[in-house]
């Protein structure tokens, strides 16, 4: 089993992280940026939802959920060893149902999308709104609700170079 360390998934060389914590009120946040001042990660969720999150480094886009609500942007900056490979069944908004593998992390209640492609779909349903109903194999089914889009976002978006191939 390979050594699994969130912070290089999900960040990849951090420059600093801006630990805005989870309130009540549901909106993007920034989780970590480089060093000159690009958005890496925005994180969204609160104390008693589950949150999400997208990542863009090296030239990928990365999409997951935490499971339970709390700081996300906080649970992301721990190290785990402990994961496994996990199905989830997704429909967003009234498309198809999907199947895609995921990266779950037990200790820390995050799965993390395996490839691109099902971080790109969760990115559309961010920016149109939709919702998703997604279930991990062993865990309960969970309805995904995007936050507003706002700064924290839109610059992560701008700084992404998969979601914006100008930037870089």
């Amino acid at each position: 089993m390979k050594k699994f360390v969130v912070a290089t998934v999900v960040a990849g060389s951090m420059g600093s992280l801006a630990f805005a914590s989870a309130s009540d009120m549901d909106t993007w946040r920034v989780a970590s940026t480089s060093d000159e001042g690009t958005v890496l990660t925005v994180v969204s969720g609160t104390d008693t939802k589950a949150g999400t999150f997208f990542s863009c480094t090296n030239g990928t886009l990365k999409f997951g959920v935490g499971l339970e609500g709390g700081d996300l942007a906080e649970t992301l900056a721990t190290d785990t060893h402990r994961q496994s490979r996990r199905q989830a069944e997704t429909t967003i908004g009234d498309g198809e149902t999907f199947e895609s593998d995921w990266t779950y992390l037990p200790s820390m209640k995050v799965a993390i999308a395996r490839n691109e492609v099902t971080a790109k779909k969760f990115y559309n349903a961010a920016v149109r709104k939709d919702t998703v109903s997604w279930k991990l194999d062993r865990k309960s089914e969970i309805e995904l609700s995007f936050p507003e889009l706002n700064d924290a976002f839109k610059s992560f978006a701008n700084d992404c170079s998969v979601t914006n191939p100008d930037a870089q």
